[in-house]
């Protein structure tokens, strides 16, 4: 019978983890020249250096920029430098020259705050925001020719949709009344002898658009055009074809305005809330930090704004029928809900909550508190929708720019799976991230192009037959010619979401890149300050040499061990390895999930290297075999197998690897040479497996000479082998200097009965008795 064990009565617990930040380069995408510069296209780069704190100046920073030159500008720039104002005094500026202005804006929400940003910096001028316009009235379109005539309104306010005419989620009939109005508006710019300047703001919003069937209605404009300004704090690899697209409209002309990213002087701060249990909208308790945000903010009397991932989180969030206390702490606030089902908009002088407010708002209150709650995507559900975090990087990056002066920030997030760049932080991020976490290495922003051009160009390579096949077949007939999708085609329409989901360092699994940029100190506006660990209840498991098997069988629930009873011993040992971590007990009559805290002989041990002790090995498998109701000893082959298989997934800490580990993964080694050996005297006859008795010839004698040696310092390594017989204890026969045919007979059919369970059956085969294997070499 096991002690009892002490059992943490809280469900979930909130721990502050120690983090130390590296001050590593701010890494973004770098728009470079010669990926943009084909034959069809003049690009040129100019590089900005701004100072913490300073925005940029149209008089300072952009003396070349030249009026009389037809050019598409590119403006790559860091959040909180004024990009977006500086627009609005170029849209004024060209305004005043006698240009049309044409504001293309990624959402119909931002059309209305460009609307009311134009408004105010030149009140005089007539805007037409296309949102006001009635397309269902038919008369419209001879009262707006008319109007277009009369009235000097050279400012337009539409969306990229719009003007791609994409109609989206538009009704046909209303896309098509939208492609009347361009059509009399471009008339209208063609007969007055006039040109327009073009605005592409927050670009890495709108790339989805630009597919191939309506890039005609963009060049469309191209005898229109004097200049083109697209920009954005997070350009990508699917920029590339954008940035081409909208350049022909100014002869493939294109100038890059490129500027340094630095920290802002005034910083938000940075609370990463990472939980190891799973939240969603139907079970928000383990986001119940949120409800101390609130009252802090009551009492702070800043405004609380939060971004919710999906808008399913955003209706329980805001659900009047729930009981939940989070939900009542929200509902609290009366926030102004802003998802695509209100017609609401940002509110700064309101709490908010939404889906819609992660680009283009700027928070500019220095006592603002954001929470943003991330989706949880993981290995256990990668097919999980990252809602409005789709793009990875870019999302990120840009939900937490929203605070511009100071204030804090409160993202909520699952536990990551995998840690980037794990060998060079383990000095700076908490124990409790790193513990037995899958390294993964971190690549720079820009190396994501040249991953996707090496990916396609495989892709390519492999189907090349078959696309020369079609292409040549189909080429003559106008109905059924083929193209094999061209590699602007797959940047623009599945990059993002291919980089997501395949690499971490783009934002796979969202967790991994951003415990990552927090810790390199990677945002612009915000410096991490603190890691809340929301975890469930600690219970202490204290093991000793002598109840290790009996305190392990006790976590065990009655489910787990009827699953483990009709599972193999290998996949056993590996099911039970991974329930033991965590498990459950009944306290108060209800059931509660626990994290076990595991101490080993008096002192505590962390779960990775309990996982590597010959002790808790030894206990494991017994507690198989007693499940499993067999009497079947523990034999030596089996326990040596799942040393080295433990072994391998042992994590180094600080370069003091016990030597009973290194000397198993040297063990590994010999295992793989000697079977790769072997193989070479296997003979497959009616379905069984038989090796030739004179295997032990083809063994290379200084083989023999290391298993030798490593079987016995393993013996002294590992005292648990002491129990076992090695060698049939013919120590006569090994002792001799050099290595005699009964020597090597001796030796490799301990190796067999360790690695292959070798049963010393027989079964004659051309006339020669042969060793039968069972197939346990497959």
């Amino acid at each position: 019978m096991a002690r009892p064990i002490s059992i943490n009565p809280n469900t979930y617990r909130n721990l502050e983890l120690p983090f130390s930040l590296r001050n590593t380069e701010i890494d973004y995408f770098h728009i470079q020249p010669n990926v943009l510069s084909l034959d069809e296209f003049q690009v040129s780069e100019e590089r900005i250096n701004l100072e913490a704190g300073q925005y940029l100046d149209l008089q300072r920073h952009f003396h070349s920029l030249d009026d009389s030159i037809q050019e598409t500008v590119v403006l790559n720039v860091p959040v909180g430098h004024g990009k977006t104002t500086l627009c609005y005094k170029l849209m004024k500026k060209y305004y005043e020259e006698g240009y049309h202005i044409i504001v293309c804006s990624p959402f119909q929400k931002l059309v209305e705050k460009d609307h009311k940003a134009l408004r105010a910096e030149m009140p005089h001028a007539i805007i037409v925001n296309y949102k006001e316009l009635n397309f269902d009235e038919e008369s419209f379109f001879g009262s707006f020719e008319q109007h277009l005539a009369e009235n000097e309104s050279r400012i337009h306010i539409i969306t990229i949709n719009c003007l791609l005419k994409n109609p989206g989620d538009d009704k046909f009939e209303q896309a098509f009344h939208k492609s009347r109005f361009l059509q009399k508006l471009k008339n209208s710019i063609r007969n007055k002898g006039e040109k327009v300047v073009f605005f592409f703001d927050e670009i890495h919003e709108s790339v989805a658009n630009f597919k191939n069937e309506f890039i005609p209605n963009l060049t469309a404009w191209r005898e229109l055009t004097h200049k083109c300004f697209i920009s954005s704090a997070t350009f990508t690899s699917a920029s590339i074809p954008v940035i081409r697209y909208i350049s022909l409209l100014t002869v493939g002309r294109i100038r890059i305005y490129d500027t340094n990213r630095q920290k802002n002087t005034n910083q938000a701060n940075l609370h990463l809330h990472i939980t190891t249990n799973t939240y969603s909208s139907k079970y928000l308790n383990p986001l119940g930090k949120i409800s101390d945000i609130i009252r802090t903010s009551f009492e702070t009397e800043c405004k609380v704004n939060i971004l919710c991932a999906y808008k399913i989180m955003v209706n329980a969030l805001t659900d009047r029928t729930s009981n939940n206390h989070i939900t009542q702490s929200v509902l609290a606030l009366q926030p102004n809900i802003c998802t695509s089902d209100t017609d609401n908009e940002f509110n700064p002088d309101e709490n908010n909550i939404g889906t819609n407010f992660k680009t283009g708002v700027n928070i500019e209150s220095s006592n603002a508190t954001l929470i943003i709650i991330m989706p949880i995507v993981n290995k256990s559900n990668p097919f999980s929708s990252y809602g409005i975090f789709s793009d990875g990087i870019p999302a990120i990056t840009q939900a937490l720019a929203r605070l511009r002066n100071g204030g804090n920030i409160h993202v909520f997030m699952y536990a990551p799976d995998t840690i980037l760049d794990l060998e060079n932080h383990t000095q700076h991020m908490p124990v409790e991230l790193l513990q037995d976490k899958i390294n993964r290495p971190y690549k720079r922003v820009n190396d994501s192009y040249d991953w996707m051009r090496q990916k396609y160009d495989t892709l390519r390579r492999h189907l090349d037959r078959e696309i020369n096949f079609l292409t040549e077949v189909l080429n003559e007939n106008d109905e059924l010619k083929y193209h094999y999708p061209t590699f602007q085609e797959v940047l623009i329409e599945k990059s993002q979401k291919y980089l997501l989901t395949k690499n971490e360092w783009m934002g796979k699994f969202i967790s991994p890149y951003l415990v990552w940029a927090a810790i390199n100190n990677q945002f612009c506006n915000a410096t991490l300050r603190s890691i809340i660990y929301n975890t469930q209840a600690y219970r202490t498991v204290r093991l000793t040499s002598d109840n290790i098997q009996s305190e392990l069988f006790s976590l065990l629930s009655n489910d787990t061990i009827e699953t483990l009873r009709g599972t193999s011993i290998r996949n056993g040992f590996d099911s039970l390895i991974e329930k033991l971590q965590h498990s459950e007990a009944s306290v108060g009559g209800s059931i509660h999930h626990y994290t076990n805290d595991f101490y080993l002989n008096g002192k505590q041990i962390t779960y990775g290297k309990l996982k590597a002790n010959k002790d808790f090995n030894h206990a494991i498998l017994k507690i198989i075999l007693s499940i499993k109701s067999t009497d079947q000893e523990i034999n030596k082959g089996i326990y040596i197998r799942t040393c080295i298989a433990n072994a391998a997934s042992y994590g180094d800490t600080n370069n003091q690897t016990p030597n009973v580990i290194m000397i198993y993964r040297q063990f590994h080694y010999v295992k793989e040479q000697f079977i790769q050996l072997i193989r070479a005297r296997i003979i497959q006859h009616k379905n069984r497996f038989l090796l030739h008795p004179n295997h032990s010839s083809i063994i290379p004698d200084n083989f023999i000479k290391e298993a030798i040696k490593l079987i016995y310092t393993l013996k002294e390594e590992d005292k648990t082998l002491k129990a076992f017989t090695f060698f049939h204890n013919h120590k006569a026969v090994l002792n001799q200097e050099s290595i005699s045919p009964a020597m090597k007979e001796l030796v490799v059919n301990e190796l067999g009965n360790i690695f292959l369970d070798f049963t010393g059956e027989h079964l004659l085969h051309e006339g020669t008795k042969h060793y039968i294997l069972d197939g346990a070499i497959q």
